[in-house]
């Protein structure tokens, strides 16, 4: 928006630079050259507000100068207009009653945003304004987000490369370990916030969704937390960590891995500390502790192999106990750790279907795909075999009949993933690049691996491109990725 008063050029624009969006100003003599104001006229800091501010629009009527702004509101999905007025085009105040146009969802045409606007000022001193509105776009809540899982070095950006890959390539980011018990409650009144609170800062500013990892897993828990013998000591460990952990971030991040891999392989419950100091009950407890203390973030539960018809039954079969005690879970993640040339892909769809069935969000959530040698599947980190220079056979590079199989997998269950979009909201890469990847380091320590999409300089491998293409090829008019 431009305005040409005493003799030179006033613009209020919005600033993009990072998220969130806000509105700027600036002057020009002649319109070509512009000073930019220090400081941004109007920053997201009314309640309804959220993600970015867009589009402001200013008419001056006397001494008072009149702005329409747009947001984004409510759920992030939907936009509408605030107000506000200024004596000198640079500190405004907001009306208290923002936002005062929004749309309409009687209107159809108009029932999610109400956006790009032109406000004039009529010779009788009324004013008019027109807008662009549109309906709930054919795509809304039919796609699936792309994250990766980022270690300490990529969410400090001190990694050149990662730093500029990530906010590229995706949109929601699971932190591989900070989050974990044992490094952010490692002592019974210690918390180490550092880094996860940084990683809060980075999703703002990437405009990246953060899902939390872990708050309950049997695994890399404390060490204080595994020598509690009392079960009321435990019992308030368990309440302290969930309340302090997930009441930190509460409002901050989009989602939480609530309880990870509390399942066998033939779905009973793991024989864990968990299981032995609270019973069977405490899966219910972990998301009815998670929903009262984050109220706004979406909880999941999170298992590796529950794609496998045994072990699928025993997660139902849990989903439905917390469900029936009226907890709330939102959706279920299925880690896909999966072998080149053995992707279970009639198991993976069965578990969609049925997890969705259930009123469910599904997600992958750590998803890699290994080209190593291995006698067994899954990802009990507690399981290893021995070292043996036939088990890395890959150090100088991956073979191209390895290299296509693995594209040739990629490409399947990415379409397979497109197929059911709209039951998938989120597909989560287990790393950055092969570098990264704990399979590097498990079930042999010291392999060269090459499981993700992007080799160790971080270039796109073929199966980057297979993925690509299964966008580019599918029929459907659903947004994904």
């Amino acid at each position: 928006c431009v305005i040409k008063e005493n003799g030179k050029y006033r613009m209020w624009y919005t600033w993009i630079d990072k998220h969130p969006w806000h509105s700027n100003h600036a002057e020009s003599e002649d319109g070509t050259k512009w000073k930019i104001t220090e400081k941004p006229c109007i920053v997201m800091d009314q309640k309804w507000e959220v993600k970015d501010q867009v589009y402001p629009m200013v008419v001056k009527k006397g001494d008072v100068y009149i702005m329409l702004y747009g947001c984004y509101w409510a759920d992030d999905k939907h936009t509408a207009l605030g107000f506000a007025v200024s004596k000198d085009g640079l500190t405004w105040t907001k009306h208290a009653d923002n936002p005062v146009f929004r749309p309409e969802p009687k209107n159809d045409w108009e029932s999610n945003f109400t956006t790009s606007h032109t406000l004039l000022r009529l010779e009788d001193g009324s004013f008019r304004l027109w807008y662009a509105g549109r309906k709930q776009p054919p795509w809304s809540n039919l796609y699936f987000a792309i994250g990766t899982a980022l270690n300490t070095e990529q969410i400090e950006e001190k990694n050149p490369k990662a730093a500029v890959l990530v906010p590229q390539q995706f949109n929601m980011a699971t932190p591989e370990n900070i989050m974990k018990a044992e490094v952010i409650h490692p002592q019974w009144n210690t918390y180490n916030f550092d880094i996860p609170d940084k990683m809060i800062e980075y999703g703002k500013k990437h405009n990246i969704k953060i899902n939390g990892h872990t708050l309950i897993w049997h695994s890399q828990l404390p060490v204080f937390a595994r020598r509690i013998k009392d079960v009321d000591s435990f019992k308030t460990f368990f309440t302290t960590h969930i309340n302090t952990v997930a009441g930190r971030y509460s409002g901050k991040i989009f989602s939480w891995d609530v309880v990870n891999e509390a399942l066998n392989e033939d779905g009973t419950m793991r024989k864990s500390i968990f299981l032995d100091k609270l019973g069977d009950n405490f899966v219910t407890e972990a998301f009815r502790l998670a929903q009262a203390a984050s109220p706004n973030t979406e909880l999941y539960y999170n298992d590796y192999n529950n794609e496998q018809p045994a072990k699928r039954a025993g997660c139902i079969a849990l989903i439905k106990k917390v469900q029936a005690a009226g907890v709330r879970i939102d959706g279920v993640g299925i880690q896909g750790h999966w072998h080149a040339g053995k992707i279970p892909l009639q198991d993976i769809e069965a578990s969609i279907l049925q997890y969705s069935a259930l009123g469910l969000k599904v997600m992958f959530t750590e998803l890699d795909v290994e080209v190593l040698p291995r006698n067994f599947s899954g990802a009990d980190v507690s399981q290893r075999m021995k070292s043996d220079p036939s088990l890395n056979p890959y150090v100088n590079g991956l073979p191209d009949s390895v290299q296509q199989q693995l594209a040739k997998d990629y490409e399947s269950l990415f379409n397979l993933f497109l197929k059911h979009n709209d039951k998938i909201t989120r597909v989560t890469f287990w790393g950055v690049n092969d570098g990264q990847s704990w399979l590097n380091g498990w079930p042999v320590p010291g392999r060269t691996n090459y499981p993700l999409l992007f080799d160790r300089e971080f270039k796109p491998k073929p199966a980057f491109y297979k993925v690509i293409e299964t966008k580019k090829n599918s029929d459907t008019n659903k947004k994904a990725f």
